[in-house]
């Protein structure tokens, strides 16, 4: 487990008092020079089977901050993502279909979505 996903599993253990039994994905901050859009975001892949099963009423998004010390956190439903999954990013990744999201970390358009057709935001949900 890398440091980022060991920090935000953490981060959500103390926000929430444990830890959800739903996804979580947790991402780094990428700056504009290392990031595929050329602008800061935060990468998350979520496997499509996650998404799909209905036994996970949500996925949990965490986002580290710029600065390091702590996270954005969403609680996305995964009806939402299934409702608007062909406005998202589709890749296959070691075999396995996954949601791909490059979520911006502009202030002009914080939490939108960057690879997708339709700039869909998930500002909404965050907590």
């Amino acid at each position: 487990m890398n440091k980022t996903r060991k920090d935000g599993l953490e981060f959500i253990r103390k926000k929430t008092g444990k830890l959800p039994e739903d996804p979580i994905a947790v991402s780094k901050y990428y700056r504009a020079e290392e990031a595929w859009p050329k602008i800061p975001v935060w990468w998350h892949d979520i496997p499509l089977k996650k998404i799909q099963d209905k036994k996970y009423k949500y996925i949990h998004l965490l986002c580290r901050h710029k600065k390091g010390k702590c996270f954005y956190y969403m609680r996305v439903p995964t009806l939402f993502i299934r409702k608007n999954l062909r406005f998202l990013k589709i890749c296959i990744v070691n075999r396995k279909k996954v949601m791909r999201l490059h979520l911006s970390a502009l202030t002009c358009c914080k939490f939108h979505d960057v690879r997708g057709t339709q700039k869909l935001s998930f500002r909404q949900f965050q907590k």
